[in-house]
């Protein structure tokens, strides 16, 4: 569903779509009992301590049973928390608004809603003080890219029609600050101001704020402490397990640790990267409706992967480490969705794209990156010789 032909540059504002109660299409919701997520966040800290000593008061008694009774225990305990679980998982899981991916949710909207509000409450407090004022520059730029993407976009914006929307541009000047931005589930869109001098074009920032808006629209938040919470009862589990079998406190320690790090790099950072992998390609579809000039989207990442190698000074990244994929791969990522992209730009009548193609600037951005990499990093070769002499 779009709006018809459309031209951003020639609208500065638009007011809020409206809802027609015909197109609204509300989250799945359940009668179930849930455990609201304010009161999940405070007890699961302590059941995980309790799990801790609980398993280490246990381990006389364990390591007192005959290897027969530990092989029924084991197996009756692993069918009991392997079908509960199942059961559990299955009975939340939902699609996942635009996409329709399946995905696991352990709340009510109405416990979420009160969840993140008060994250709300505390990043506004937090970066209130940084906030430019509204009637600077990039404030009003901001302005017009957001009700430009947020009005061409009524279709998603519809999906949840109680969404707040809000946004501001932190003081955080370029090259002290890395381009950046943040979002909220509740509606609200950070932009640093480092993100708004790089990016010169109005379709390069689109993509930005497309970005975030899908992860809000998608609700990737909700959905990650969903997540979060799932994990936690199999890691009470396991620690449980760990401290009652294993027979050394330190023992018990370093294997607590490792099980930690392997479910970080395993499950949390590759979880991360495919929600980011999902926000990119609904953001270039946003991006798209608004009409847009879609071939911004690489280019953006191109200058994000720049500005990531400058600020590392040229460090191996690697990236099962990160909770993003390598802005480089993400750039390769848009020009392979392009042509579905395209496609929605001609479904929503939007006018031509223009002759002059943004990605023509990669390689002479990327030269210029490279020959002040250079500088810096010889520089830095003039410190380290003056100072051993």
């Amino acid at each position: 569903m779009c709006k018809g032909k459309f031209h951003p540059r020639k609208l500065d504002f638009h007011p809020y779509p409206s809802v027609n109660a015909g197109l609204r299409k509300s989250f799945h919701t359940t009668s179930r009992k849930m455990i609201p997520p304010a009161i999940w966040i405070v007890v699961a800290p302590v059941v995980k301590v309790i799990a801790v000593l609980s398993g280490r008061f246990s381990r006389k008694w364990w390591q007192a049973l005959p290897t027969y009774k530990k092989l029924q225990y084991l197996n009756a305990a692993g069918c009991v928390g392997f079908s509960g679980l199942s059961l559990y998982y299955c009975k939340h899981l939902q699609e996942t608004p635009i996409t329709g991916r399946k995905r696991f949710i352990a709340f009510t909207p109405a416990q979420y809603e009160k969840l993140s509000y008060e994250t709300y409450k505390h990043v506004f407090h937090q970066y209130e003080k940084e906030f430019l004022n509204k009637d600077h520059p990039f404030h009003t730029r901001l302005t017009r890219v957001f009700h430009n993407l947020l009005w061409a976009n009524g279709d998603f914006v519809q999906l949840n029609s109680n969404q707040k929307w809000e946004y501001r541009v932190l003081d955080r000047p370029y090259p002290k600050h890395h381009i950046n931005a943040l979002c909220v589930e509740h509606g609200l869109i950070l932009v640093n101001s480092s993100a708004l001098e790089v990016l010169q074009t109005d379709d390069e920032l689109a993509f930005i704020i497309a970005h975030e808006m899908a992860h809000i629209l998608l609700g990737h938040q909700q959905e990650n402490i969903s997540q979060g919470q799932l994990l936690d009862f199999m890691i009470i589990a396991v620690m449980a397990s760990i401290w009652t079998m294993i027979p050394s406190d330190g023992i018990s320690i370093v294997t607590h640790w490792f099980f930690a790090k392997c479910r970080q790099l395993f499950v949390d950072l590759p979880y991360s990267r495919k929600v980011e992998t999902e926000a990119d390609k609904v953001g270039l579809e946003i991006m798209a409706k608004a009409c847009y000039d879609i071939r911004a989207a690489p280019l953006t990442m191109t200058k994000l992967s720049i500005d990531c190698n400058l600020n590392e000074s040229g460090k191996f990244q690697m990236e099962f480490l990160k909770t993003h994929p390598l802005s480089i791969r993400r750039a390769e990522h848009m020009n392979h969705l392009l042509p579905s992209a395209e496609l929605v730009r001609e479904s929503c009548n939007c006018p031509e794209l223009p002759s002059k193609d943004p990605r023509e600037l990669i390689t002479f951005i990327s030269y210029l990156a490279e020959q002040r990499y250079i500088k810096l990093k010889t520089r830095q070769n003039l410190k380290q010789v003056t100072y051993k002499l």
